[in-house]
């Protein structure tokens, strides 16, 4: 959905990267709000498992970017691309740091907007998880 590029920031004299909304969409209210909400959504998580957003906006032509942090390393596809699957230390390790990550944005999220994430168990033990947005006792569906 767009191009990611790495720049100079004159004013904090350090690399970052900023991505670029696609030509594409970038005229679609809709995707432009999405990418907005992106941005902000991300600025407000403070973990070192998310990347950190210096600025967002739009330029004279009128493209949405957002100024983030430029990661060192490569992602986890091409990885896999590179040596191939993972072993169950790595994988840990990688699930154990998402986990944190999404922790994070949970515990902003829900203070924010309400977000509730609650465990159950609907089918034979098995442990599901489901999100409510309207901070109360979430609803389901009955089952036949």
């Amino acid at each position: 959905m767009g191009s990611v590029w790495v720049a100079d920031h004159l004013a904090l004299q350090t690399h970052v990267a900023i991505k670029f909304m696609a030509s594409s969409v970038s005229d679609d209210p809709v995707s432009v709000q999405r990418f907005t909400r992106e941005a902000k959504a991300a600025a407000q998580i403070k973990s070192p498992h998310v990347v950190q957003i210096f600025d967002h906006g739009i330029t004279e032509d009128g493209t949405p970017y957002i100024v983030m942090e430029l990661l060192d390393g490569e992602s986890l596809e091409k990885r896999l691309r590179r040596l191939g699957p993972l072993n169950l230390i790595e994988l840990t390790q990688i699930i154990t740091q998402v986990c944190k990550a999404l922790a994070k944005a949970h515990e902003r999220l829900s203070q924010r907007m309400g977000v509730d994430v609650w465990q159950t168990r609907r089918r034979e033990g098995v442990a599901e998880y489901v999100a409510d947005g309207r901070g109360g006792c979430p609803h389901f569906a009955r089952q036949a």
